[in-house]
């Protein structure tokens, strides 16, 4: 019993020390290079103007019709009881997005925009995020700001209820805080680096790819600073793994727990690997497909100027011989090669994403290079083109409503119109209507009915209700794949037919 105690005692004092230790290099060296990024009152006034932009372009599209994928998060995950926050049965519900979503539902009521509130401040937050990361590497971080801000891709993912914005700004937040957590290999800088890689993990496992990068190019950077093999492997390497794969488990325990077991964490559908041959043969084409949907509505003459930037951040580094920040990209790269080839599972393209960011951070190194070498007032001309370059590509996005228009995640933009016609339909002889099947036209239908109070449930496939309802993609999918039981076609718009089970009045 005296063991136990004194055991008990110990880890107590450990938690303590550690506590403490983590508070200490917070106030020492976590917080101290991020706030001298803000200190030049030139360079605030032109992040200030990326944060306008950027809160503008994604403010007009937040109101944007719900879309499959994050129409059956809501439905599915947040709009239920305390266990389907956590409940797993594939990987739509992106947890720790999902619990933020219940949080400001529940203060500000369930609605498009509320619901996308946590991707809208994430993308926001990533703004000033790499624009300190770039000032802590001698960078100017205004390009990066300006390119974060109208990125399409990235408003667009800003936009939508999904983690995908989550994720990537705790991957700059990782990339931020490990190279100052790491000065000094310590329990406390790998228990910090540990919480903030467990959260993106648990936001979504595929955070698994940006950090084997980041961990990969936190141990060079190590190196390239001349720290000892045994100290980077003793007080880094093992720590970091190990504290990663406790908080991972800790904070996964409710989601197995929910979901009767770790099966369809680890084992869904989604993460099954392929054949090597299937994987290999799809893995060009992959490739291309993502770099095409990630740069997709830039134009061409933006995305050679913007590649030139990042051949002359390449050469900066050089220049510089600054191998650390060189790096960065090629670790990330690199690592994230490795767990997909470990994992040889072709996933979606936005799984990306975060690749993003660190491409805009080398083309920032350019950009920099550029204005050193330009006098004051040149300098401010390139300062105000860039912004203006900045606005009209803007105000381009805007009036095409091209985001919104993106089929990623499933879009379905009659949705809206659909619900209110349905519910207008709602009668006292027909008090509800019956759903046969669900289909990515369905989701967001069956959102904006909840949204609408339309009581809805689901008909067996074997029985024909006279109130079941049909909804039609035309463009995807026809009524015989639906059904071939009689129906009256009740309604229809653009990509939209709606059809109900004959012997409706």
């Amino acid at each position: 019993m005296e063991e136990k105690q004194s055991y008990s005692k110990s880890f107590f004092y450990f938690l303590k020390e550690q506590v403490f230790d983590i508070l200490s290099l917070l106030r020492k060296e976590i917080f101290p290079p991020f706030q001298d990024s803000f200190r030049s009152v030139y360079s605030n006034v032109w992040l200030s103007f990326a944060l306008i932009i950027g809160f503008g372009i994604r403010s007009y599209y937040l109101s944007q019709p719900m879309r499959y994928d994050e129409s059956v998060t809501f439905l599915e995950f947040v709009n239920g009881n305390l266990q389907s926050l956590f409940y797993y049965p594939y990987p739509n519900n992106h947890v720790l997005h999902t619990l933020f979503v219940k949080f400001v539902t529940l203060v500000l009521g369930a609605n498009p925009i509320s619901i996308r509130l946590t991707a809208f401040l994430a993308g926001i937050g990533c703004i000033p995020l790499i624009f300190s990361l770039c000032r802590q590497q001698k960078q100017s971080g205004i390009f990066a700001a300006l390119a974060i801000s109208v990125f399409p891709y990235l408003v667009f993912y800003s936009t939508n209820a999904r983690g995908y914005t989550l994720l990537v700004l705790l991957t700059l937040l990782l990339t931020s805080v490990g190279p100052q957590a790491v000065k000094t290999p310590s329990n406390a800088g790998a228990i910090l680096i540990s919480l903030i890689a467990s959260l993106g993990i648990l936001t979504m496992p595929s955070m698994l790819y940006p950090i084997a990068g980041l961990y990969f190019w936190l141990v060079i950077s190590l190196l390239i600073h001349k720290r000892d093999f045994k100290i980077i492997f003793y007080k880094f390497i093992i720590p970091c793994g190990l504290f990663t794969g406790i908080f991972s488990l800790i904070l996964y325990t409710p989601v197995m727990i929910a979901s009767h077991g770790i099966e369809t964490i680890i084992n869904n559908s989604y993460l099954k690997p392929q054949e090597w041959s299937e994987f290999l043969r799809q893995l060009d084409p992959h490739i291309k497909s993502t770099l095409s949907d990630i740069f997709r509505d830039i134009p061409g003459f933006l995305i050679f100027y913007f590649t030139i930037l990042v051949l002359i951040g390449i050469f900066n580094y050089i220049k510089k011989r600054d191998l650390s920040s060189l790096l960065l990209l090629p670790s990330m790269l690199l690592g994230s090669a490795i767990v997909l080839f470990l994992q040889h599972q072709i996933p979606f393209e936005r799984t990306w994403i975060f690749i993003i960011p660190f491409i805009i951070l080398v083309a920032d190194a350019g950009f920099t290079l550029i204005i050193e070498y330009l006098s004051p007032r040149m300098n401010r001309y390139l300062m105000l083109v860039t912004f203006l370059a900045a606005m009209i590509f803007t105000r381009s996005l805007i009036s095409s409503n091209t985001i919104a228009r993106y089929p990623d995640t499933g879009i379905f933009s009659e949705a809206p119109i659909a619900a209110k016609f349905l519910k207008s339909k709602i009668t006292k002889k027909q008090p509800k209507f019956v759903f046969e099947s669900k289909t990515p036209a369905t989701e967001p239908i069956l959102f904006y009915l909840w949204y609408y109070g339309v009581p809805i449930e689901f008909a067996d496939n074997n029985s024909l209700h006279s109130n079941t309802i049909y909804i039609v993609e035309k463009s995807h999918y026809s009524l015989k794949d639906m059904t071939d039981k009689p129906v009256i076609k009740i309604f229809t718009i653009d990509d939209m037919e709606v059809y109900q089970g004959e012997g409706t009045e």
